[in-house]
């Protein structure tokens, strides 16, 4: 699977370094995260993705909500519906919500280097009804680390 990329300036980077492109960086990303939605329908043993904490709602979207006319999205800010919704989401590197049933456990300090704590969280969810659980490095950055759960919910 090929790696997502950014621009900076004129030239595009991806994690191994400097990239040459032959379509756009949009849509390099848009085909990485295709690949990377595929992937997950194969339910594999271990997966790299990352969490948005509870989205703030805006007055304008609850009230949307509370009309019935946010189905589409906030009519006034035009958030999107599943960034209206309050709680933990798990994503791509692009932001499409990928996971159900995320529930994020008690923040947990370990030491690190020079001393500085790293706090983490485990994270369980479901992903195209299979169970994941791990951990979301959460003063690292937005990003967890998941393996498929032995015990499956049953259906």
């Amino acid at each position: 699977m090929k790696s997502y990329v950014f621009t900076h300036g004129e030239e595009h980077f991806s994690p191994e370094g400097a990239v040459s492109l032959t379509t756009s960086a949009h849509d390099h990303n848009l085909e990485v995260e295709r690949q990377e939605i595929a992937h997950l329908q194969t339910a594999p043993d271990r997966v790299f993705l990352y969490v948005t904490e509870s989205t703030i709602v805006k007055s304008c979207c609850r009230l949307a909500v509370k009309h019935g006319t946010g189905e589409a999205g906030c009519p006034i800010c035009r958030t999107r519906l599943a960034d209206m919704q309050k709680g933990p989401a798990i994503t791509t590197w692009l932001g499409t919500h990928i996971a159900t049933h995320v529930e994020l456990g008690p923040v947990y300090k370990i030491p690190a280097f020079g001393g500085w704590p790293s706090s983490r969280q485990s994270v369980r969810c479901r992903i195209n009804g299979v169970q994941y659980h791990g951990t979301y490095y959460k003063s690292s950055g937005n990003y967890c680390r998941l393996q498929k759960s032995k015990r499956q919910p049953t259906k």
